[in-house]
């Protein structure tokens, strides 16, 4: 099949004007808006890294079902870091990042139970209610230590 370049060039520009409108939406919703990205039906994807940060040092509580049902526990965790992607070359980053790790700890004991590796509903007082993976860390000093990784990377 041989094609021409006036060929070629008609069906550049008729892919681009199908493509268009959804890049300029991708474009103008963002993280936190409703964006084509995320589902917009969780409140996690309405939070981002500068929602968080303020709340270092404060208190999060995670559980992991229902209240009144026989497995329900619940466990109070301060948030004592929040780090992001920031590139090592120290150039800054102009937009909220994508890519943000939580790290949450609590004094082993105050611990009634050590949370594993799973998915728990959160609550603050600011920032509400979410549902959020959390891993399982190490015992630092005498601080039960777990870890959220948010990664929205672009696809």
């Amino acid at each position: 099949m041989k094609i021409s370049r006036r060929n070629f060039i008609g069906a550049l520009s008729a892919s681009v004007a199908t493509v268009f409108p959804f890049a300029a939406q991708l474009q103008a919703s963002g993280p936190g808006k409703g964006s084509i990205r995320g589902s917009g039906s969780d409140a996690l994807s309405q939070l981002n890294w500068r929602s968080f940060y303020p709340y270092v040092y404060t208190n999060f509580e995670f559980s992991n079902g229902r209240r009144g049902t026989r497995a329900f526990t619940s466990n109070r965790l301060r948030l004592s870091a929040i780090s992001t992607d920031e590139p090592a070359s120290g150039k800054t980053i102009l937009r909220d990042p994508e890519c943000f790790v939580l790290t949450f700890s609590e004094p082993a004991s105050e611990s009634t139970l050590r949370l594993s590796q799973n998915t728990y509903t959160v609550n603050h007082f600011a920032l509400g209610s979410f549902e959020l993976f959390i891993s399982e860390g190490d015992l630092v000093g005498s601080d039960n230590v777990y870890t959220a990784v948010i990664n929205r990377a672009a696809r």
